[in-house]
């Protein structure tokens, strides 16, 4: 499970911090709260190529040997995708140590 406990710094366990969101925010879905969000990161998704798999079957196999495939020709590549299966990491193809890098990363 999760742990809600603050971390040794003091600060909330990322993970519990991400869980901790509303699935349905009040203000609803739109884009403006990402918006915000990359723009405090300094946009990092204008500094890489994008592939975006749609459809109703296989994505997830697709995305995934997509980014195998690039990876294989020597190119920095990952996949993201939703809904993860054992735990938020594998949407981001890394491990939990990685991901928790990274939410503290956007939690500033």
């Amino acid at each position: 499970g999760v742990s809600s406990r603050p971390s040794a710094a003091g600060r909330p366990d990322p993970v519990a911090w991400l869980e901790a969101f509303p699935q349905w925010p009040a203000g609803g879905l739109g884009l403006e709260r990402m918006r915000r969000l990359l723009e405090r990161l300094g946009h990092p998704e204008r500094s890489y190529d994008a592939v975006h798999v749609v459809g109703t079957k296989g994505k997830s196999t697709a995305a995934r040997t997509i980014a195998a495939l690039l990876r294989a020709e020597g190119r920095r590549a990952a996949a993201y995708t939703s809904p993860h299966v054992s735990g938020w990491w594998e949407r981001l193809e890394t491990d939990p140590a990685g991901f928790r890098a990274a939410l503290t990363r956007v939690m500033g």
